[in-house]
């Protein structure tokens, strides 16, 4: 991909993490990637391509990361809490990471623009259940609790990114509690 493009895709990214979508120009875009606001539309037909480009981008760059740790747990021996507990402590780490990817993801997909996305968002969706579903009662049940379970993970980041909560391992356990409550709730047999 062209370094300009690219340049544009990070500054969505950093822009909106900094600022908030609403109201977003494409001057501002162009301004905190550092290049002329005309080289946008070399690149992209319009600002809503942007974004949607920017989330499928930094959407899959955590999604990817996290589907593979699920992969990755399939084939250790370790009690089903000690797994989630592992999974939890990775993906935790991982949104931690790059603040202005959690903010932008969470940013966008609590928008209108959102939208746009949904058909990416529901093959990622579908990948995780084709992962996780045998765990559950049914196939609804598992789509509610892949939801619930990655709100909260997502919900307890943002607050840490934003500074809300502290980074500590109090807010880590606390966040992994509430993560381990809902998914012991509802999983089939802990066992496996």
């Amino acid at each position: 991909m062209n370094q300009s493009r690219e340049q544009l895709l990070d500054a969505v990214k950093k822009a909106v993490a900094r600022y908030g979508i609403s109201g977003m120009t494409t001057r501002k875009l162009a301004e905190t990637a550092g290049i002329n606001d005309g080289l946008i539309y070399h690149y992209f037909d319009d600002k809503e391509n942007i974004f949607k480009e920017a989330y499928e981008r930094e959407s899959n760059a955590i999604f990817l990361p996290m589907l593979g740790y699920i992969r990755e747990l399939r084939d250790i021996s370790l009690p089903f809490r000690d797994k989630a507990r592992l999974y939890f402590h990775r993906t935790w780490r991982e949104l931690l990471q790059e603040p202005d990817r959690m903010l932008f993801v969470d940013r966008y997909y609590h928008s209108a623009k959102f939208s746009q996305s949904r058909e990416h968002h529901e093959k990622q969706v579908e990948l995780l259940l084709d992962e996780l579903e045998e765990h559950f009662e049914s196939r609804e049940v598992c789509i509610q609790m892949m939801y619930a379970l990655m709100t909260q993970l997502y919900d307890s980041a943002v607050r840490v990114v934003e500074g809300q909560m502290a980074d500590t391992p109090e807010t880590e356990e606390l966040s992994f509690s509430i993560f381990w409550g809902l998914l012991s709730s509802q999983i089939k047999n802990m066992d496996e």
